[in-house]
């Protein structure tokens, strides 16, 4: 049977002028990701993207507030993994702001009070690619606000495919989603949640020469990172595991808005 449980907490701003101070919570520690290459099969390469800071951030973006997506355009290789995938924001929404958090004050990408556009491109995938896979962690900010979606993210990955056939856009055909323990904030409990997407391109036309996965975050949302895996091996039914809740803990820093954020998971429980 299946438990569900719904959390709500409010997160007190610190405001400047200038932007925000955040209240120094500690360090997030977020779990690994699941390890998709053995259940793949075939040639497979994996990228992660994570520990996301200011510490870290790409170069020209500032250390203060308000940093634009459109000012990290080159994008974060990963740190985990072959060169050549970047995680950006999306040049077609250069306005969306974002703000790299200090590791002291958690870590993490936060989106700012607009839906903020992220995307994962690649110019050299796997030769033979017929099987993508993605993690996302990311804890849901403020799900329905504004008109905004009311999901965990406002929308989900979408792959635009180039082959030597055309450009194809396609959604994942398989979805999980599970959610881990994080720490009390300002007296309640929230969850980081993990979604996770598979893609089958095993029936795409022509050779696959290179894609970029987009999606959206809902307002005031961090995320802490992503995994990529490529295969050659075609996949038409789900590997996508869903872990179970994780003894992990997050806990997430105070930010310089008045945010209240929604928490809503679904976990396994023993019968």
């Amino acid at each position: 049977m299946l438990r569900s449980v719904k959390a709500t907490y409010l997160l007190v701003p610190i405001i400047s002028v200038f932007g925000f101070a955040a209240t120094s919570l500690g360090q997030a520690i977020v779990p690994p990701f699941h390890n998709y290459q053995s259940s793949l099969g075939g040639v497979t390469t994996d990228y992660i993207w994570e520990n996301f800071s200011s510490e870290n951030r790409p170069a020209g973006v500032g250390a203060g507030t308000g940093g634009m997506a459109s000012q990290w355009l080159a994008g974060l290789a990963p740190t985990q993994g072959a060169a050549g995938p970047v995680f950006s924001g999306n040049p077609s929404n250069g306005t969306d702001y974002t703000d790299f958090v200090t590791t002291a004050n958690g870590g993490g990408i936060y989106a700012f009070f607009t839906q903020t556009h992220f995307q994962i491109s690649s110019s050299t995938p796997v030769a033979g690619l017929q099987t993508l896979t993605m993690q996302l962690y990311v804890a849901e900010g403020l799900t329905g606000a504004f008109g905004g979606s009311t999901a965990i993210l406002a929308s989900d990955p979408v792959l635009s495919l180039t082959t030597s056939a055309g450009t194809f856009i396609i959604n994942p055909t398989y979805i999980s989603t599970s959610s881990h323990d994080s720490a009390v904030v300002n007296g309640s409990s929230s969850f980081l949640d993990m979604l996770n997407y598979q893609w089958d391109l095993s029936s795409v036309a022509g050779t696959p020469e290179s894609y970029t996965l987009n999606w959206q975050t809902s307002y005031h949302s961090i995320t802490f990172g992503e995994d990529v895996t490529e295969s050659t091996a075609p996949n038409p039914s789900s590997v996508l595991a869903v872990p179970e809740p994780s003894t992990s803990v997050a806990i997430l820093g105070g930010f310089g808005v008045l945010a209240m954020f929604r928490r809503r998971w679904t976990a396994p429980q023993a019968i």
